[in-house]
């Protein structure tokens, strides 16, 4: 029995018609709301900082996870597939955008049904 080993390199489109980089800026959008939400839930300033250090970190990396993510579709549907190039990419600002926009939002609602916090973090 002979095994074929023909790794495949693939250029395929990076906008949303293609249905691979569809999914890949879902997936991250996805992964980047439910870390901005739990990021919302800061109890002090000091936590709020860093957890919008930490938020401004991962939408930098949005441009190489959803590569990576789009990368890995293509390798779970045909294991040949060794590496793919994205025409263009798939759009950098939706995910940061959704899950900014998903963030504030809860954000606001916690603010709102929540108990009043002061500075140091302690209910008043």
């Amino acid at each position: 029995m002979q095994v074929s080993l023909d790794l495949l390199h693939i250029t395929v489109d990076g906008s949303l018609r293609n249905p691979y980089a569809a999914v890949a800026v879902a997936v991250w959008a996805t992964i980047l709301t439910v870390a901005a939400v739990r990021m919302v839930r800061s109890i002090t300033r000091r936590q709020a900082i860093s957890r919008i250090a930490l938020f401004a970190g991962l939408a930098f990396l949005t441009r190489p996870a959803q590569i990576l993510v789009g990368s890995l579709l293509y390798w779970i549907g045909d294991r040949a597939v060794n590496s793919v190039s994205f025409l263009g990419g798939p759009p950098v600002w939706i995910a940061p955008a959704v899950s900014s926009t998903v963030a504030l939002s809860t954000w606001a609602y916690l603010r709102v049904t929540r108990p009043s916090v002061s500075a140091t973090g302690s209910s008043v």
